[in-house]
């Protein structure tokens, strides 16, 4: 937005859409120690886990509008967006946080949602979040395979169960607001999980990573079959003693 009165008029042409990191009176952030700029990795974020409670596509303007809440929340710079017409309803791709309309259902619906849920607010420990997951299934009463079946297609049975069973914080929000609200768990406490997701995920990241193995490690089982497999090969092409 700080670029000349030249480079501002050429965002002004029809069908066109400016996003910037920063107004023209301040000055864009690369916190120290991160890997992108506070601008570039909130936008990667959006695209990578979606927006929860968005629309089905991310459209520029949805995504400028999640950007601005985001990041002033952090307290850093405020992204400005300059759009021309319609160009505010193109679409950078799906969104991985959306959720269809659920099912058609009975009264057994309202019912679900009427149900004292249990909240994450609470929650300090990645263990605990996990644990208060499993209490939601234990609430809803619904099996794994109803759950799945009430996701729409969002969630299988065995990623139910996946989720259910690990201990570690889910790398992603994909999979954990299909099973809220699969579960009949309501939109604004889901929005309430997300919070928790977002503050573990910031203060506790070891407890992301510690399921996947470090690349020596993936790699010395790899060296060995190589290895055996040498030994073996010599052992064949050696003739025999007398």
């Amino acid at each position: 937005m700080a670029g000349t009165p030249e480079l501002a008029d050429q965002a002004s042409v029809e069908g066109s859409y400016l996003l910037a990191a920063a107004s023209e009176a301040s000055y864009a952030l690369a916190p120290p120690g991160e890997t992108y700029t506070a601008f570039t990795g909130e936008l990667l974020e959006v695209l990578r886990a979606g927006i929860p409670g968005g629309p089905e596509l991310l459209e520029l303007d949805a995504v400028y509008r999640h950007l601005r809440r985001s990041l002033g929340a952090k307290g850093r710079p405020i992204p400005q967006a300059r759009n021309r017409n319609t160009s505010a309803r193109l679409a950078l791709g799906r969104n991985r946080a959306f959720l269809p309309g659920s099912p058609v259902g009975s009264s057994a619906d309202s019912d679900l949602v009427s149900r004292a849920w249990p909240e994450p607010d609470g929650v300090r420990t990645v263990p605990g979040f996990m644990a208060r997951l499993r209490d939601v299934r234990e609430t809803s009463g619904l099996t794994q395979k109803a759950v799945s079946q009430r996701s729409g297609g969002r969630i299988s049975e065995g990623n139910v169960s996946t989720l259910l069973n690990r201990e570690t914080l889910p790398r992603t929000w994909t999979a954990v607001p299909a099973f809220l609200s699969a579960c009949g768990v309501p939109d604004e406490q889901v929005k309430q999980w997300h919070a928790a997701w977002m503050r573990l995920r910031t203060e506790q990241p070891s407890a992301i990573d510690a399921a996947q193995p470090s690349e020596g490690q993936a790699a010395k089982p790899v060296a060995r079959r190589g290895t055996g497999w040498r030994r073996l090969a010599g052992r064949i092409g050696r003739p025999k003693s007398r």
